[in-house]
């Protein structure tokens, strides 16, 4: 992780999250060696996840499976960005994840990829970047502004919270 472009992220890995895109995301980032999506967390989909990320010869993809809640601020420090991404439903739409709270906390920026509540949230509290969820595109080049973004615009974002 030392020496990368850590997206970090962090939680249950399920239907609802949709990380399929991240992974069509990192396919998308080839190109750029130094970007790694770091996934912590467990859950319905993750074997899945690793399968495909294998199959697909996907490099810059780590998967670290879960770890203990009191570990996470070292998971976080580790972070240039911290991820939230939730596939667009009507109740995530009214709803603002809670690792939002938890990552504003690490001083870290934030990709917002949650519909509703939680992009007018980041646009009023300006702590990172909101994009459309379960759009690998729109993801890999937020990732791309964040990489190419001055660390002390990263670390104003951070430190919003």
């Amino acid at each position: 992780m030392a020496g990368r472009f850590n997206i970090v992220y962090a939680g249950t890995m399920g239907p609802v999250q949709g990380l399929q895109t991240v992974l069509d995301a990192a396919n998308l980032l080839k190109d750029v060696p130094k970007v790694q999506f770091v996934m912590i967390g467990d859950g319905l989909e993750y074997e899945g996840l690793v399968k495909r990320s294998k199959e697909q010869n996907i490099r810059n993809v780590l998967f670290l499976g879960r770890r203990l809640r009191e570990e996470m601020p070292n998971y976080y420090a580790i972070a240039d960005i911290l991820l939230v991404h939730l596939k667009p439903d009507p109740l995530s739409d009214i709803s603002i994840p809670s690792k939002t709270f938890a990552y504003m906390a690490s001083g870290r920026p934030v990709l917002m990829a949650v519909r509703g509540d939680s992009q007018e949230f980041m646009k009023t509290a300006d702590f990172g970047l909101a994009i459309e969820p379960s759009n690998p595109k729109e993801m890999a080049d937020a990732v791309r502004w964040f990489y190419e973004l001055p660390n002390e615009e990263r670390i104003r974002m951070g430190q919003v919270a």
